[in-house]
């Protein structure tokens, strides 16, 4: 299928997009080779890995070159981005020291707006990456993998698939955490090569001008200079670089005082030391931390088979598998999220519960009585309503959404494929089997057996009495 054998995580990376593309357009034919594959391995893993390699190469060969374009045009976009950071950092230094007012004695430099110019912006974003770090969830991390997807996705010759395997790499990471880390190593690492960069205008620049460096205040005593320049001094001290004596602080405050060689060379070191101490070594460390914490997660990075995509196969892949009465049965598209056990379910604040009723028979009355308080779909019966309810649901996702199913019909492909649709757009997804008066139960157990086989666990899955315990609970 390549020429290039594939590594782990590219075979993850294959898998997820495989899922993807199954969960919107159906399930690839792999009848072919299903039996092979239910001995290949015994691990559940391995056999869905397997299966993804032996469908793109059966049918979608093209996928291996799209990953590698892919590849290939994030490694040049990643140069692209290191080039203009060494190049901005490089450039704002020496323009920071040609911009002061030239003298007899050199090119007078403002130590504190310089200080201030060079290190503000990346304290400031070394410490919101801190925040975003210690606070739960990832949500800056996954905005700024957002937009460094988003702008891949700009670039020419952006096909479909191509499209499709970016996405999947972006769920991969973003489901397994991480994303956080990537896009913190490569924060990092750009940030360290525009200090690094601005580090060696810095050096250039002293090795070739003179310079006078002075302070300057209107309502500030001069004393919170001395202590200011002092207390920031000490960590460069340690590396063996001088800062300026008291003296030499308060001579640098009076524009008319002849500024000596040792004063001149006391706060250059200053200058350089505090870029080195508060500017590169915090962003070294920090890239160290996140790469470090990036290649530990891909070694052990497992596909989560918990997912209904996933779930669905670990079944059909099963040695031991039995046939509840579905043929070619539906990928499943149902988000992983956390199932909480019923009926403690929690509602996202604001976010109000919504009903929705899939091919109802016209004896069942909807909506059900106690609804009120809900957002109440009407009845889905056909394929563009489907896709309408859809459409809507991405658009406002509910906190909790119960999907009500007329267990007198045979789950079939199409219903299990929107069912599964409809449920990834909410926290917290929930299935009423629902049974018409007087009715037998039928149907019901392959309704459940089916979505269970699909990633449902088995609390949200509700009878009738359950069903309205959870109305009654959520209406009060």
């Amino acid at each position: 299928m390549s020429a290039i054998a594939l590594t782990p995580f590219e075979k993850r990376w294959l898998a997820e997009t495989l899922r993807l593309h199954e969960a919107e357009h159906g399930a690839f034919d792999d009848t072919a080779f299903l039996p092979a594959l239910q001995h290949a391995s015994s691990d559940e893993e391995n056999r869905i890995l397997l299966r993804a390699e032996h469908v793109v190469q059966a049918q979608r060969p093209s996928w291996i070159d799209d990953m590698r374009a892919w590849q290939t045009q994030a490694r040049v976009l990643l140069g692209v981005l290191a080039a203009l950071a060494v190049l901005s950092g490089f450039l704002s230094a020496v323009g920071l020291l040609n911009s002061g007012v030239y003298g007899s004695e050199g090119r007078v430099v403002n130590v504190v707006w310089a200080l201030g110019a060079l290190l503000f912006l990346p304290v400031l974003s070394l410490l919101v990456w801190l925040l975003l770090i210690i606070l739960p969830g990832n949500h800056g991390q996954t905005l700024l993998g957002q937009f460094s997807f988003w702008l891949q996705r700009q670039l020419p010759g952006q096909s479909p698939a191509r499209l499709l395997i970016g996405h999947a790499l972006f769920n991969l990471l973003n489901h397994h955490r991480l994303l956080r880390w990537a896009m913190g190593s490569l924060s990092h690492l750009l940030w360290l090569l525009a200090l690094s960069s601005a580090l060696l205008g810095l050096l250039l620049i002293f090795a070739t001008q003179r310079h006078i460096f002075v302070w300057e205040t209107t309502i500030l005593p001069d004393a919170m200079f001395v202590d200011f320049v002092t207390q920031v001094g000490v960590l460069p001290a340690y590396l063996g670089l001088a800062t300026p004596s008291p003296e030499m602080i308060l001579a640098s405050g009076s524009s008319h005082t002849m500024q000596s060689d040792a004063a001149r060379h006391a706060w250059a070191a200053w200058l350089i030391g505090c870029v080195i101490v508060y500017g590169i070594l915090p962003r070294l460390l920090a890239f160290l931390l996140t790469f470090w914490q990036w290649k530990h997660g891909v070694a052990k990075l497992k596909l989560d088979l918990r997912q209904p995509g996933f779930a669905m196969l670990r079944a059909r892949l099963h040695v031991d598998m039995q046939n509840i009465g579905i043929i070619d049965p539906a990928p499943a598209a149902l988000h992983a999220s956390s199932f909480h056990p019923w009926p403690a379910y929690e509602q996202i604040q604001g976010s109000r519960p919504a009903l929705v009723g899939l091919e109802l028979g016209a004896d069942i009355a909807w909506p059900p009585a106690g609804s009120d308080k809900f957002m109440v779909y009407p009845r889905i019966e056909s394929r563009a309503e489907r896709q309408r309810l859809l459409a809507s649901l991405q658009t406002t996702p509910p906190a909790s959404l119960l999907i009500a199913v007329d267990t007198r019909l045979s789950p079939d492909r199409g219903s299990l494929h929107t069912i599964n649709q409809w449920a990834q757009h909410s926290a917290t997804p929930l299935v009423w089997l629902m049974q018409a008066s007087g009715a037998q139960n039928e149907r019901r157990t392959v309704w459940r057996d089916s979505l269970l086989e699909s990633g449902w666990p088995q609390e949200a899955l509700l009878d009738d009495a359950a069903a309205q315990i959870w109305l009654q609970g959520h209406s009060s």
